[in-house]
């Protein structure tokens, strides 16, 4: 078997197998053994001039002669309609036809956005506005519709909107409620009360949002952990901490009276005819997606939720929910999380093929030979002192580029005034230099003055090499001051860089690379070059052609992946991922924006290639792939584990104003720790760094960007 493995075709081939067996099995479970139609639409709205994407889910026995309660679904800031493959894949297998929408700004979803941040304020209400309009969505006899919104955290805004802009419209005259319930999941009032009180301000009349509900079946799951809402406003700016909404002000308004005693996940009849229920699980805020006991919920409160709406309507004749046991929707994420596995498998031995092919071989760098001294030259001592100097440097360079990055994440990811301090580092690092490069002229011209001419020679031998490394080094510490104090000024989120955790990420990445890139080649002249490193050792070395080749090599490649990609999303309706990340299809406008990051990135990972395989060639087997990751996301993870182990163990997390960054993290982990494994791969066949940096580049720059809100701004 290991030898089969070895082969490239045959790694190719079960690679391409499991990813086709694994998504028809995600495609099995996805459409409930093919009950469920899964049809992808796109569809203009009436309000906002554009268009929305979404996913149908439709049980059999619901059309347009057999019309059915329909859930309408969304998702948070940073993803997309596949998000919501536990409610979509739970609630139609139980007979509701399911629409999970990408809203305004995400996924296929585009609109003339008028600001950013302003896509959730009507995304809901235009989807379920299309929706009502449908004739497989049920309504009663006085054209009440029976359809639910339902959305996490942005998508919770967007919902509660929904219910909002709907309610208005009845009290304006409209004589029908297009919705009847309605669940937010990781969201409060946060953004929503305030644009409520404005419209109201408008109209002449005082509005408070909690009022529109209505005679709805509403609920609400904030989890006891959500790093964002959910503390009544008591936390301030430190939000990340334990909380409990049914015990707040605006919880208890919700369900209906302020001072009230209420249980958490008991359904309460309203004063308005309508229900409330609020649940609190204990779970952070991505983990609302990936869990069953928040499914399970939504599950039981549709259940309640549409009985009680039916036989408000004298409708419950016309639907019965099915009862099923257990949940389904993880298995689909298993399937596909074993696809996405072999997917990203699939690129080294597709990598290796093309390096049989002589055209691509030449992409591979000639070898230096290193000619060993013999013991007469140099001293066993002298050995033992080189080995010694090139261990310190690569402990010294994989410990900053790794736990630098992580441990000032916060202060790079926010860019905060701590960043003063790299200003100044960088500052006195190059007055060091400076200081350096004087001493050694000064020490050059005394020997020359006071000792022979050989030894002035190499006195001025040893003058010109530290100052050339004293150039190199100030010339990248003038670049990481530059980043420090320009940092508000540099990947600002507008109209050229328009995903804005893409670019937040951006920046991280940027002085991230600097401040590794000066920490190699600092460790280069202190300790490298002087064992005889030269720019081979870094996989530098390679001619215009070889980069060219490795430029076409990479593209074929993304191609190739995202051909994949697209082929399994048209005919299945599925996608690659795990929890919070994947690989999924794009729009043109997602790869307008990838090419305006791609440079950005590019930094990153040129450097982000040198410092891995630089440090890990020598490193055989798994140990060096464990090694290579540990330098890639070792000290990112960490940092995860003391940011959520303190939140779960004290209430209070170990930096309590970081809630959406620290989120960025479960999606770019996974992104540092493959691209670790290509460096290591591509190199050894490559012998330089220039096909990872690029192919790193393409592929987890799109997957970011592809994964995200890219707003669409007018200059």
């Amino acid at each position: 078997m290991k030898k089969i493995l070895k082969q490239p075709v045959w790694l190719l081939t079960i690679c391409m197998v499991v990813v086709v067996v694994f998504s028809l099995l995600a495609n099995l479970v996805n459409t409930s053994a093919w009950s469920v139609d899964v049809e992808l639409v796109n569809f203009e709205t009436e309000n906002n001039n554009g268009n929305m994407e979404a996913l149908i889910y439709t049980p059999k026995g619901c059309d347009d002669n057999n019309p059915c309660p329909v859930i309408v679904t969304t998702h948070g800031y940073l993803n997309s309609k596949e998000m919501q493959d536990a409610p979509a894949i739970e609630l139609s297998r139980r007979g509701y036809i399911v629409v999970a929408v990408d809203m305004y700004d995400h996924g296929g979803s585009t609109w003339d956005t008028p600001a950013a941040f302003n896509f959730f304020a009507s995304s809901m209400y235009d989807a379920a506005t299309w929706v009502y309009k449908q004739p497989w969505a049920l309504k009663d006899a006085n054209n009440n519709g029976m359809i639910a919104v339902s959305g996490h955290s942005m998508g919770g805004f967007s919902t509660e909107m929904a219910v909002a802009q709907d309610e208005l419209a009845y009290l304006g005259g409209q004589g029908y409620r297009k919705i009847a319930v309605s669940l937010s999941v990781g969201a409060d009032y946060r953004y929503t009360e305030g644009i409520i009180a404005g419209i109201g301000e408008k109209m002449g009349i005082e509005l408070n949002i909690i009022d529109l509900f209505g005679p709805r079946s509403s609920g609400m799951i904030i989890a006891h952990f959500d790093e964002f809402f959910g503390d009544g406003y008591k936390l301030g700016a430190n939000t990340v901490g334990y909380k409990d909404y049914i015990e707040t002000t605006e919880g208890k308004s919700f369900l209906g009276n302020e001072k009230g005693d209420f249980d958490a996940g008991v359904i309460y009849d309203h004063a308005s005819g309508g229900q409330r229920v609020i649940y609190t699980p204990y779970e952070i805020h991505p983990w609302n997606h990936f869990s069953t006991e928040t499914t399970s919920y939504m599950i039981e409160f549709y259940d309640e939720a549409f009985t009680h709406q039916l036989e408000t309507h004298s409708l419950t004749s016309s639907f019965n929910a099915e009862e099923k046991g257990g949940q389904t929707w993880w298995l689909k994420e298993a399937f596909e999380a074993i696809a996405l596995v072999a997917l990203l498998v699939a690129v080294v031995p597709a990598f290796n093929l093309l390096m049989k092919v002589p055209f691509f071989a030449k992409v591979r760098s000639e070898e230096e030979v290193v000619e060993e001294a013999n013991e007469n030259e140099e001293n066993v001592e002298t050995k033992v002192e080189k080995k010694k100097g090139c261990k310190v440097g690569l402990v010294l360079t994989a410990l900053i580029t790794s736990l630098i990055p992580a441990y000032y994440f916060p202060t790079f990811i926010n860019r905060s005034s701590n960043l003063a301090t790299f200003a100044q580092l960088a500052y006195d690092i190059m007055l060091i230099c400076m200081i350096l490069v004087l001493g050694v002229w000064i020490i050059y011209f005394a020997v020359r003055m006071l000792k022979s001419e050989e030894d002035g020679e190499k006195a001025r031998g040893y003058a010109w090499a530290t100052t050339k490394g004293a150039i190199v080094v100030s010339a990248v510490a003038l670049f990481l001051r530059f980043l420090a104090n320009n940092a508000n000024k540099i990947i600002q989120t507008g109209y050229y860089y328009n995903a804005p955790t893409v670019s937040d990420i951006g920046f991280w990445a940027l002085i991230s690379a600097v401040i590794s890139l000066l920490v190699i080649v600092i460790v280069h002249y202190v300790y490298k070059k002087r064992n005889g490193a030269k720019i081979s050792s870094y996989g530098l070395k390679a001619n215009i052609k070889q980069i060219a080749l490795a430029l076409l090599i990479s593209v074929i490649l993304f191609v190739g992946i995202y051909l994949v990609v697209f082929l399994i999303g048209w005919l299945l309706n599925v996608d690659f991922r795990l929890w919070v990340y994947a690989i999924k299809s794009f729009k043109w406008h997602h790869f307008v924006s990838f090419l305006k990051y791609v440079p950005i990135y590019f930094i990153f990972y040129f450097i982000n290639s040198i410092v891995v395989t630089s440090n890990t060639k020598d490193v055989k087997g798994w140990k060096g792939a464990l090694y290579a990751m540990f330098l890639n996301a070792g000290g990112l993870v960490l940092f995860l584990i003391v940011q959520y182990g303190k939140l779960f163990l004290t209430g209070s997390a170990a930096v309590p104003s970081l809630a959406l960054p620290a989120i960025l993290l479960f999606g770019l982990i996974p992104s540092l720790a493959v691209a670790a494994i290509y460096s290591r791969k591509f190199y050894e066949k490559t012998n330089n760094i220039w096909t990872s940096a690029f192919f790193n580049t393409f592929l987890f720059t799109m997957i970011a960007v592809a994964n995200t809100a890219v707003y669409l701004l007018s200059m």
